[in-house]
């Protein structure tokens, strides 16, 4: 038997609140050789917080762990009257160059947490890179070290239950033309882990 539920029906059903119930959700993975496995860019969305017990077995042998989750969601928001991420560098070996709408005060990004119970890390990577470009983020108006990557570079550490930080970044040529600039389209991916939960 189907049944269909309004809008209203699932918001009173999953309304906040506290649970205490146990949701098991079953994922097999199964291997035909020994070894390692290693299980990456495992998502599940969940709004709340509280510690909850994973296991994982194999041939007979259960392994518990014991993590701690938390909601960390935040809004990531450019200058005011800056529509997209762009820089205008006026060489093809220019350093850093700054993006449309930051200075010394103003940040390119602005991020306003708005986590549950515990502080958030933030990271950013780089849906792409380039040979003769290098993209630096820091949390202060100062350019450190972190050149952004198609990895997860740490950015900030333990942004507070609805706080903020700002991120401000610097791009760097080296011996660029045209044809590698004319298709070059990064876009950056924020992503916050809550504070020593895992």
């Amino acid at each position: 038997m189907d049944r269909s539920l309004s809008a209203s029906e699932i918001q009173d059903e999953y309304s906040i609140g506290v649970y205490d119930e146990a949701c098991q959700v079953p994922i097999t993975i199964q291997s035909d050789s020994a070894g390692s496995l290693n299980i990456t860019n495992l998502s599940v969305y969940y709004r709340g917080y509280g510690n909850y017990t994973w296991n994982a077995t194999s041939n007979g042998t259960t392994i518990t762990q014991q993590l701690y989750t938390a909601y960390s969601n935040f809004r990531e928001q450019l200058p005011t009257r800056v529509l997209w991420w762009t820089v205008y560098p006026k060489s093809y070996n220019q350093t850093n160059v700054t993006p449309y709408g930051q200075n010394d005060t103003t940040p390119i990004w602005y991020i306003n947490g708005s986590n549950y119970k515990t502080g958030f890390d933030l990271s950013l990577r780089l849906n792409e890179t380039l040979s003769c470009i290098n993209i630096t983020a820091s949390n202060t108006s100062t350019k450190g070290t972190n050149v952004l990557t198609t990895s997860y570079t740490k950015l900030v550490n333990n942004i507070g239950v609805y706080g903020n930080a700002s991120i401000w970044e610097w791009v760097d040529l080296n011996m660029c033309n045209s044809t590698g600039l004319r298709f070059w389209n990064p876009t950056g991916y924020f992503d916050a882990t809550c504070t020593g939960c895992i």
